[in-house]
């Protein structure tokens, strides 16, 4: 019988949680799962157990902190809105959920309907105001900056930032002065990061807490939108579930956020390229979302002296 490619390092990945016997191990079920742009993820079948094995990706130790994703995995597992965190290693990035029977995936078009924006939406309130405690706190200007210094090396992948970079600096203040207060939250709530499971009615859960930490919620509600490329009806729709009634400035500030979500997406994009992904997929990330950034803060620069 072939070998898979992958097979041998997931099984030294499987055999490091000391979980599993050796035979278990080699009669073991391992299939790689599909998508994702960073990490290595496959399901695992050893005896009646099901599981979700993640390798990280090269170079992601330089910007995700391994033992707060696993406490804060932990935390939303709790709530009951993550899988059931089996394993982490925060030295290696390896990571073993309990998989979640029949699960379903979504992608950005599931969003147009809107019970289940509504639904998402929901499960982002639930978080924001659960008062779990999540370690690490992080900013969107900070982690900019942060993505930034790691590109400084590529000046070129700077370039197609350049545009809305400009435009961030100028909101930065009211932005800023404006802040509300942190609350736990995902960070990364795109559209395949939620999953449906079984039952009537299905739970809604999220997946991938790489990123979590206590943050304004206004960022998780923000990179939905961003991510599921919402209209601007949709837009509305989200704020009143969330808010009941927002006003003019609450509505301007997120989508100036929606705005910088944008940037920091392709600034991600652009660290990836400088750590030695050049997948076609990556570069393309880079420059459609560094232009869907310079096209949402555009107008909203005009405004920025009226607001400080």
């Amino acid at each position: 019988m072939e070998v898979q490619p992958f097979r041998p390092a997931a099984q030294d990945a499987l055999a490091a949680t000391g979980l599993f016997s050796a035979r278990s191990l080699a009669e073991a079920g391992i299939e790689p799962v599909e998508g994702g742009l960073t990490n290595h993820s496959f399901h695992v079948a050893v005896g009646e157990g099901r599981y979700v094995l993640r390798m990280p990706g090269a170079g992601t130790g330089a910007y995700i902190d391994r033992a707060q994703e696993a406490h804060n995995a932990r935390a939303a597992a709790r709530l009951g809105i993550a899988p059931h965190l089996v394993y982490s290693d925060p030295r290696s990035g390896v990571a073993l959920t309990r998989r979640i029977e029949g699960g379903r995936v979504l992608d950005s078009h599931a969003f147009s309907d809107l019970a289940t924006l509504e639904r998402a939406v929901g499960l982002l309130a639930r978080l924001h105001r659960s008062g779990a405690d999540f370690r690490g706190e992080v900013s969107l200007f900070e982690s900019l900056g942060r993505y930034y210094r790691l590109c400084e090396r590529r000046p070129d992948l700077l370039e197609p930032l350049e545009g809305a970079r400009r435009r961030a600096r100028r909101l930065r203040s009211w932005i800023e002065r404006t802040r509300e207060s942190q609350r736990p939250c995902h960070i990364d709530p795109a559209p395949s990061n939620f999953m449906l499971g079984e039952g009537a009615p299905p739970r809604l859960y999220l997946l991938d807490w790489e990123f979590s930490a206590r943050c304004e919620p206004i960022w998780d509600l923000a990179y939905l939108s961003a991510d599921a490329a919402l209209s601007e009806a949709q837009d509305a729709h989200l704020l009143f579930c969330y808010h009941g009634r927002a006003g003019a400035e609450d509505e301007d500030r997120f989508l100036a956020y929606k705005g910088l979500v944008e940037l920091l997406i392709a600034a991600w994009a652009a660290v990836r390229i400088a750590d030695g992904d050049e997948a076609p997929g990556v570069r393309r990330l880079l420059l459609e979302r560094a232009a869907s950034a310079e096209r949402i803060l555009e107008p909203l620069t005009g405004f920025t002296r009226s607001r400080m």
